[in-house]
C-alpha cells in the first residue's frame, strides 16, 4: 500500500512538471551572424528630389487673365509680391510673333525669346535668360537694342515662363488693371479699338 501511494505521489509530480514545460513559451534561436541580412534599399520613389531654389516653393497660377477682352488659357500669378504673366501667351494676344532659341553648354541651358510686330525692328522685343539646376539666372529683358527698365525677374511653373507685368507695361506698351484676383490686359491696338468706338479702355 505504501509502495502504490509513493508511486502515485511520483506520477504526479512528474505530470505537473510536464505541465508546466507545455506551458511556457518556447524559446527562439538568437539571430546568428552567418544569416542573410536584411538592407533597405531606396527605390526611385523615395530618392530625394532638388527642390525648386528661391525662398518659397513654385506657387501656383490661379489669377484670371483677359487680353482685349479674350480670356487667355493660362493665368497668372502671384509671387514676390508681384504680379506675373505667362510670356509666350501674353505676348502673342497682345499682337506679337514669338520665337525662341535655346543653346545648351556644360549643364546650362540659354533661352532667347523674340517677340516682333509685323517685322518692326523697333518694337522687337528680347528676354534671354540662363536655366540650370532649375534655377533661372542672368535674365535681360530689351526692346530694340534698348534694357527695358524693370526687374530683371523671371517665375517658371512647369513649363511655363512668366514675366512681370510691368514687363508687358513698358517693353510692349500694355495697359494693365490688377485687382480683385482678375488681371485685365490692353494692347495699343485694343486702346485705339476701344477709343473709336467710345468704350471705356
Amino acid at each position: 500500500m505504501r509502495r502504490r501511494r509513493l508511486y502515485g505521489a511520483l506520477a504526479a509530480l512528474a505530470l505537473g512538471l510536464s505541465g508546466c514545460a507545455a506551458g511556457m513559451p518556447e524559446a527562439s534561436p538568437s539571430p546568428s551572424g552567418t544569416g542573410t541580412e536584411q538592407v533597405a534599399t531606396a527605390t526611385p520613389s523615395e530618392a530625394a528630389s532638388a527642390a525648386p531654389a528661391g525662398p518659397s516653393a513654385t506657387p501656383r497660377a490661379n489669377l484670371a487673365v483677359t487680353v482685349d477682352g479674350k480670356r487667355l488659357m493660362g493665368q497668372g500669378l502671384r509671387a514676390e509680391d508681384e504680379t506675373f504673366l505667362p510670356l509666350v501667351e501674353t505676348a502673342r494676344a497682345l499682337g506679337y510673333a514669338a520665337d525662341v532659341a535655346e543653346t545648351q553648354s556644360d549643364g546650362r541651358k540659354r533661352c532667347v525669346h523674340t517677340f516682333s510686330m509685323e517685322g518692326d525692328a523697333a518694337t522687337e522685343v528680347t528676354v534671354s535668360y540662363l536655366v540650370q539646376d532649375n534655377t533661372v539666372t542672368d535674365v535681360q529683358f530689351a526692346r530694340g537694342k534698348l534694357i527695358v527698365p524693370v526687374d530683371r525677374v523671371l517665375q517658371v511653373e512647369g513649363d511655363t515662363v512668366y514675366a512681370p507685368e510691368d514687363f508687358f507695361e513698358e517693353a510692349m506698351e500694355a495697359e494693365i488693371d490688377d485687382e480683385d484676383g482678375r488681371v485685365t490686359v490692353l494692347s495699343v491696338a485694343g486702346r485705339a479699338a476701344a477709343s473709336a468706338t467710345g468704350s471705356p479702355g
